[in-house]
Order: C-alpha cells, then structure tokens, then sequence
C-alpha cells in the first residue's frame, strides 16, 4: 500500500471526529445533558490572564440546560484550539482520507523562544553539550576537557534543568523532548484522555517520525532478525523515540536473554543425565536435577542484581536518576474521599472480591487435579489447566483497572503501582497453582484405602495407565475384594502407608515409570511425569500465543485501513493514505490493548520467569526452549513496536519500577519450591523417613538461602563508576552555576575599612562600646591608620 509521508510539522495530533452527515461519528441531533459537568471532566477549572476555563468562561454551559451536540462539540473545540494558542503551538489540520475526521497536528518550533521559555518554566532537563566541559582540568583517570565516562567507556554528561542562560551549553532539545513539553503544556489546563472519553476527540497521540521508525525497525525490528540474541545497541535510539520507560523494558528483556544463555546450555547438560549411554541411575539424575534448582537459585539472584546494577547506569547516563519522585495527579483522583467510611469500604471490597475469585480458580483447579478421571486422563487436564490458566488471568485484567480506581489513587505513578500489585500476584498464583498442586497437594489429598493394598492399587490403576518396567499384577478377587502376590506389589511399596485402623493406603502419586538397578525397583510418580508434561504445555502455549498476539493486531488494524480506502475509491477518488492516519487506525500502546502494553508484557515474562525458577528442578532442559522462546518474543514485540503499535507517549522512567520487586520476590519464591521439590516430589529423599525428610528439607532450604544472601551481600546495587561520576557531575554544575549568568549577587555596603585585618593591636573604633567593654579597648589583631585608609601596622 501506498503510504503518504505527512509527519512533517507534526509531534503531536489530535484527531476529532466530524457529524454524522459527512461520514463521521458525532451525532448532530443529540442532546447533551449536562454539559458544563461533562466541559468539568475535560477542562481544568483555572483562569489566568490568557484564558478563562472557569464555569463562567463556559457561559453557554452555566445555566445548566442541555444544549444540541453542535452547540457543545463548537465550545470544546474552540477551547482546546485557546489551550493551544496559550501554550504557543504551532497548529495544522487536514481531512482524513474518507473525510469524517480532522486530524489536527500539533508542533513547536525546537530552535524558537517558545521551548524555551516552557523548558525553563517547568525546569526541563537537558544534558550539558561536551564543549561546556572544555577547560575542566584532568584529575586521576579523567583526562579533563569532557564528560566523565562510565566503566563502558560511553560519556555520562551532567543535566541540568534548562535556563537561558546556559543555552549554548546545553544539548539541543530532541523531538522527544518536544512532544514531552506539549503534552505538559497540554495537561496544565485538559485531560486529554478524557477529551477522548468526552467524545470530543478521537484519538490524541506523539506523531510517528518516518525517518526515526524506519531506522529502528531495520536496525532491531526487523522480522529478518528473529533469530538473534538481542543486545543493548540500539537502546539509545529506543529512548529517544519511545522514551525512557519502554527503552528499559526492552534494556530489562535483552538483558534477561543473555542472562538466559549460560542457562539453557547447563539445562541441556542437564538433560544428558537421560541418555542410557550415560547409564546414570535415578538418584544421580536427581542430584543432578536438585544441583541445577541451586544453580538457578543463585542465578535468579545475580541477574536481579546486576540488572540493578545496569539500570542504575543507565538511569545516570539518560538523566532520569530520581525521575519517579515527580508526581502527575490524575484527572480521576477525588480528594473529599481521604479518610472517609466511603474510601475504606471501597478498599474492603476490593480486597474480599480478590479473595473470592483467587479462591474460586483455586477450587477448581483442585477439583481437576484430584479428579482427573472425570476430565479424561493427564494430557486433557494439561489442556484444561493451561485453558484455565489464560481465561482467569485475561478476566481478572478486566477486572483490576476497576478494582485499582476504587482505591483513589492521586498520582499516575501510584495509580500504576497499585495496577502492577493488584494484576501481578493474582496472575502468578494463578499459573503457579496447578503446578503446586500437583507437586505437593495431591500426594496427600488423593489417597486411595482399602484392606486389602492389592484392592487399593487395583481401584488406582483402573483408572490410570499401568506402571510401565514392572510386570502388572495379576488380580484375583476373593469375597468382593481383590487380591494380588504380594512380591507383584513390591514397587508399591514406597508409596503405600498403613492407617491406625489397619487399612492400606497408596498416596495420591503413584508409580508410572519404573526401572530395575541394582536388583532393586525405583520408579517415577505420575505426579512428577504429569509435571514435566504441563511445563512443556505451557512453554509451548506461551511461544505460539506469543505470536498469535502479535499477528492479530496487524490484520486487525490493516483491515481498518483497508476499509477506509475501499470507501474513498467507492467514491471515485484515487488518494492515498497516509502515515498519520495509518497511525490513528494502530493499536494504541496501553492496557489490554491489541497494541501491547508495559503491564501485559511484563506480566508474560514474570510468569515466565516463575514457571522456570520455581520449577528448574523438575525439568532442566525447559531453559533451551525459554531461550529460543523468548529471542523470538522479543524481536515480535520489537516489530509490533515499530510496525504495529501506535506511537506511545515518550513516558520517562528510572528502571523498571514495581516490576523489580515482582522478580525479587519471584527469585525468594523459588527457594521454598525448589527445596521443597526436591524433598517431597523427588526420588530419593522422598522415599526417607519424615524426620530425614524435614532435616533434609532444613539443610537444601539453608544451602539455597545462604547463597542468595551471599550474592546480594556481595554484589552492590550501584556501580563504582556510578558513585564517581556523580559526585564529580554535582561538583562540576555547582561550578558552572556560579560561573554563568543568573542573578548577581549584591556587593555588601558594609565600610570594609572598619574591617581591621592586621597583624598588630587592634583600634578602639573598630568596635561598639560593649566590645571595647568586652574585649577592653583592644584585640589581638590591629591595624593603625589614619581618615585617609592609609596607615601602618604598630
């Protein structure tokens, strides 16, 4: 398709819909009820010198009578076109391709006086050019006349908040910064989300940048390179086009793939403990198994740290370095809610409707898995818990923005660190569970009692496929019960206990897969089998859904486009369409949009990254597939950033945010998983005595504990260069603030000749008579001299 390039003048738009009788989708003859209250959601009540958004600036609205659609759509629209006006921007329209919107493009000149008076105003940081460092004297490794670079050898320059009177010291502001300006501008005086909620407007969003896109996308979304281990090329280019908040998501996940290398190759050593040419014996494969869980234990924990070790980098180097502390309030913030009966109810509910739906999921999952005759057998309740696993996790993110704004948050950044705990936990609990059940419920609530352990094991393998290396008994019933040799029974008898009444029991995991060494009988539960077959599922589910979400947003918004310009050709017109409205049909970058969003993301790879720490230990080799996994995942969602998605807003951030703690508490999680695998799920320690069992369990959970402590003891969250090129940053701006520009400081008035600075005793006039008093008419230090200021030391 034809594409014509109208993001010249454009780092802003605003599309707004036109009436129903031009093929738009504002309706003429409707009413609004209201509409000062509606004018209330959009516009901030505030009058300044240049413009008067309070309820009598919207005189039309104040008495409070509905008034026609055209009526109200020509007041708000003529307001915003005054926000702009008082915000000095430069404004351009044209008609879409089918002509039922305006689109508006929003810009400001990046070299003119009005940036720079917005920048200033609002204390926008910029960093300092290399030239203003010329002249810096060389002091220990820093070879002077630069910025100071870090440890990667990549200039690390000061920020500075911008004046005018450091311009020519000061990098030129970027379309980043532009856009960032704009929508601050913007936000002092309307929400512009609710603009679009209103109705007024139908979309608002940062222009796309042909030139910037196009090189992003052949340089690191290109589908051609999906197949490659990603790496932090391109993360500059990222944040100046996408901004800070994206540019370490995608630095997080690079970072995250590599750490993924050296532990897909020990999970594939690992899995060589299978090949018979190796004639290992089941519990070398388990000490193999329980040492890679050790291993990845201590991995979880030097990626959790190094990446806080990066990001704090980075977070210097793009100046974003206590960036979180600004607070933007939200439009939907109610203050007269703080401290109320309403703001606590509000909050209990949220709270008991959380813990009603966690225990639903949780109820039948365990019905499935204690019952899995009445599903089919282990592969359909595989499929069903995966089912399972995706339906409640997609509810429950319809649910969580709803259960979030009850909360009343006031800011946006709380707002989202609220979001990320309400969704975070629930979906991880709900992938985690089916597994912990599996692992460590069923064994015990499952158990199957008879008189007889032959009756028991013939109720159990009725319904299960016959234990595969053992010969099956031969049954026999006698008096209604059935009866086997008791030397056809032996493999049995690991996993059968006897209660106080003298019933034989089999736990509820039981032999599937046995093998003969040394003349004695070991086998593999069902359990563990059942295991490793929802693991391999699951990975295998989150690969192709991972594509498949990238592919329908592209049929998606390629249909609407498609759509548009059969109409215009129906018409008999030949235009083409073009980049901004190519981009106004894309799914926007937001939650639980088909254009992805930071939650969503985020939200896939910690449960991926739980799924394979919490379980390393039952099977190795699932970091081979999470690996490949991922470096495709990852070049898809580089390509729907750049293809697919519109242009998010360029949000700035300083790491990862909330989502850090997740991975913290992800890696602490898999200590007690792990251990506890290896001590109830796995042969041998499985088959001990409790008391060995619990010691066992105290002494691998103690092993795991102390090595985690010992990498985050002795790796420190902060680089050393990090802590040396800010102290000399903050010395050298303290320097340039008093070497440039600003307010003068006052000379004192004070008579410096009464000032007596000399070697000698001191004048009597040099003090008031309380301190000739004090000081008995003379001092230590003394200078004669007579009415002209002259004079000589006595």
């Amino acid at each position: 398709m034809d594409i014509v390039l109208d993001d010249a003048g454009a780092s802003y738009v605003v599309v707004f819909p036109r009436g129903n009788g031009v093929g738009g989708t504002v309706d003429l003859s409707a009413e609004v009820v209201d509409p000062l209250e509606k004018c209330r959601q959009v516009f901030k009540d505030r009058k300044t010198a240049h413009i008067d958004l309070s309820d009598e600036g919207f005189g039309t609205f104040a008495h409070g009578s509905p008034v026609s659609m055209p009526v109200f759509q020509q007041v708000m629209r003529e307001q915003f076109m005054q926000v702009a006006q008082v915000c000095g921007l430069k404004v351009e329209s044209f008609l879409s391709i089918d002509e039922d919107e305006v689109f508006v493009k929003i810009s400001l000149d990046r070299d003119g006086q009005v940036i720079r008076n917005f920048a200033e105003k609002v204390q926008y940081k910029v960093p300092l050019k290399s030239e203003a460092y010329e002249g810096e004297e060389a002091v220990g490794t820093y070879p002077g006349n630069e910025p100071m670079r870090n440890s990667n050898g990549r200039a690390v320059p000061a920020y500075h908040a911008y004046t005018k009177d450091l311009d020519d010291k000061l990098e030129p502001f970027r379309q980043v910064d532009e856009i960032r300006l704009i929508e601050t501008c913007l936000s002092e005086y309307l929400a512009l989300k609710n603009l679009v909620e209103e109705g007024v407007a139908s979309a608002c969003f940062p222009a796309a940048n042909h030139e910037q896109v196009m090189e992003l996308f052949s340089d690191w979304g290109s589908p051609k390179k999906i197949l490659r281990l990603p790496n932090s090329d391109h993360d500059d280019k990222v944040r100046d086009y996408f901004g800070e908040d994206i540019a370490f998501f995608f630095k997080w996940y690079a970072f995250y793939i590599r750490m993924l290398v050296p532990l897909a190759v020990l999970g594939a050593v690992a899995f060589l403990r299978r090949v018979p040419e190796f004639g290992a014996s089941l519990a070398t494969e388990r000490y193999i198994q329980i040492a890679f869980g050790l291993i990845v234990i201590c991995w979880s924990s030097v990626f959790n740290k190094m990446y806080t070790r990066l990001s704090a980098s980075t977070a210097q180097r793009w100046g974003m370095k206590d960036f979180e502390s600004s607070a933007i309030d939200r439009s939907a913030y109610e203050p007269h809610l703080n401290g109320s009966w309403t703001l606590a109810g509000r909050q209990w509910f949220a709270s008991t409707f959380t813990a009603v739906y966690v225990l639903i999921f949780v109820g039948i999952i365990t019905y499935l898995t204690l019952h899995p005759e009445d599903i089919g057998g282990r592969k359909a309740i595989s499929l069903m818990t995966t089912a399972l696993i995706l339906v409640f996790g997609t509810v429950w993110t319809k649910f969580a923005p709803w259960l979030t704004d009850l909360q009343n948050h006031r800011t946006q950044g709380r707002w989202e660190h609220s979001l990320v705990l309400t969704v975070a936990p629930v979906k991880l609990l709900f992938a985690l569970y089916p597994f912990l059940v599996l692992a460590f419920a069923k064994r015990y609530l499952m158990t199957t009692c008879s008189t007889t352990l032959a009756d028991a094991a013939h109720e159990v393998y009725d319904t299960l496929p016959k234990p595969s290396g053992v010969e099956p008994p031969v049954y026999t019933q006698v008096d209604g019960k059935w009866e086997a040799p008791a030397a056809s029974l032996t493999f049995l008898s690991p996993f059968a206990f006897e209660k106080p009444d003298g019933q034989q029991c089999l736990y509820g995991c039981v032999p599937h897969e046995c093998r003969t060494e040394d003349g004695r009988i070991h086998c593999v539960t069902d359990c563990f089998s059942q295991l490793e077959t929802n693991l391999q599922v699951f990975f295998g589910t989150n690969c192709i859904s991972a594509l498949i979400f990238v592919i329908i947003p592209i049929i998606l918004s390629r249909w609407e486009v498609r759509k548009e310009v059969l109409k215009k050709h129906e018409g008999g017109s030949s235009s083409h369409y073009s980049l901004l409205q190519l981009q106004a049909k894309s799914p926007a970058y937001e939650y639980l949009s088909w254009g992805g969003s930071q939650m969503d993301d985020f939200m896939e790879l910690a449960i991926g990254f739980a799924v394979l720490t919490c379980f390393a230990v039952v099977l190795p080799v699932m970091a081979v597939p999470a690996l490949f996994c991922n470096i495709v995942q990852y070049r898809l969602m580089a390509y729907r950033m750049t293809a697919v998605t519109r242009r998010p807003s360029p949000v700035g951030a300083e790491s990862i945010g909330s989502w850090m703690d997740i991975f913290q508490a992800i890696s602490l999680l898999a200590v007690a998983t792990n251990v506890g695998m290896a001590v109830v799920v796995m042969y041998p320690i499985r088959s001990w005595a409790q008391f060995n069992e619990l010691i066992a369990f105290i002494v691998l959970e103690h092993i795991f504990l102390s090595s985690r402590a010992f990498i985050n003891k002795n790796i420190d969250d902060q680089p050393e260069d990090v802590r040396l090129i800010e102290d000399f940053n903050t010395r050298f701006l303290a320097k340039l603030r008093w070497m440039t520009g600003g307010s003068e400081v006052p000379q004192s008035q004070m008579p410096h000749n009464k000032v007596d600075l000399g070697l000698g005793p001191m004048r009597g006039d040099m003090h008031s008579d309380d301190e000739q008093a004090l000081f008995g008419g003379g001092g230590c230090f003394r200078r004669s001299q007579d009415d002209s200021g002259s004079g000589e030391e006595g």
